[in-house]
């Protein structure tokens, strides 16, 4: 008797999971990328193309002028700041009102977008006699996508 219903158990199993099994559809659909659904990666990369001014202020504060080049592939926003090695704690000004540069906090901030190939100088002058060590930073984002915002905050 229990072969018999587990039998029937068994065969009724098999009879739905083929009823069930042939009725059962799969949707699918390819649709192959048209050129405007492509994306093309970009790269940010800036250089000091170079500095002028004195290497050594013996006589004095004097202006120091960096240039940097927007040698990737996308638009991008720079910031810059001086960075004092050591115990020197100099603060730094532009030199004339004329750059585009924006202080805010520690970090001067240029703008406008930098397109691919251009360049943007600043001109800092140390406050005051200045002996010591200092390293210019540089920071660059992107300029889409409101990367300034989410990186910087602004």
């Amino acid at each position: 008797m229990r072969v018999k219903a587990l039998m029937s158990i068994m065969v009724i199993a098999l009879a739905a999971w083929l009823v069930g099994g042939g009725t059962a559809a799969w949707f699918y659909s390819s649709t192959p990328l048209m050129s405007s659904d492509l994306f093309t990666m970009g790269s940010l990369d800036v250089r000091i193309e170079g500095m002028t001014g004195p290497f050594q202020m013996d006589e004095g504060p004097q202006p120091l002028t960096w240039t940097f080049v927007n040698t990737g592939t996308i638009d991008a926003y720079y910031r810059a700041r001086m960075i004092s090695v050591g115990q020197n704690r100099i603060t730094w000004e532009l030199l004339s009102d004329n750059q585009e540069w924006e202080l805010q906090g520690e970090w001067w901030y240029y703008p406008n977008p930098v397109k691919n190939g251009e360049s943007v100088a600043i001109t800092l002058i140390p406050n005051g006699f200045c002996s010591g060590t200092f390293q210019l930073e540089v920071d660059a984002v992107q300029a889409t996508n409101g990367a300034r915002k989410i990186k910087w905050g602004f």
